[in-house]
């Protein structure tokens, strides 16, 4: 308790031995621009964040954020994690779902939207992801995404696919977050 400094609600620790660093670098981005697409083909979403390991030893990369989306009715969305440790852009086996039938093996989207219940609202989608590294070298992490529908219509990214601009529409934002973690 010596080693604290400060009173409460910020309590510094910086004074503590003994503790390891487990968190050896952290990567944020917040996009707040909108974006649409209603490809089939898995194209860039425009967030995407490096980082270097500095060991391949009982380090993860964890990758976590919230992307805000949208989708017209009648449609699906799929978000795939890709990786380019130096030798291109691959996605991570344990960044994509299991292997069950002939199902669209993503990392996460909205489900299908059926209807008009939606049409007004950018639904959350969670990412979390850990990628042990293969090398030390700088690693861009980047999300993609598609629309594998066949009738063409659009997803979203930071706003609904009714949106009009009206005041009581919302106007969320998107983030992504990499860490460089030591787990031994």
């Amino acid at each position: 308790a010596g080693n604290l400094t400060g009173t409460l609600p910020a309590i510094s620790g910086a004074n503590l031995t003994g503790i390891a660093q487990k968190v050896k670098q952290v990567k944020t981005l917040i996009r707040q621009a909108t974006a649409s697409t209603n490809s089939a083909t898995q194209s860039d979403i425009g967030m995407q964040l490096q980082i270097t390991p500095t060991s391949t030893s009982n380090t993860i990369l964890i990758l976590t954020g919230m992307l805000s989306m949208g989708s017209a009715n009648d449609t699906t969305s799929c978000v795939h994690i890709m990786m380019d440790s130096g030798n291109g852009f691959y996605e991570p086996e344990e960044t994509r779902g299991p292997d069950r039938n002939n199902r669209t093996r993503v990392h996460t989207g909205r489900g299908y939207q059926p209807d008009n219940s939606d049409i007004y609202r950018a639904m959350p989608v969670m990412l979390y992801a850990m990628i042990t590294p293969d090398n030390t070298n700088q690693h861009t992490i980047k999300l993609q995404w598609r629309q594998p529908d066949t009738n063409g219509a659009t997803i979203y990214l930071n706003m609904s696919s009714s949106d009009n601009n009206a005041a009581w529409v919302t106007s969320p934002q998107s983030t992504m977050t990499v860490m460089e973690v030591d787990v031994s």
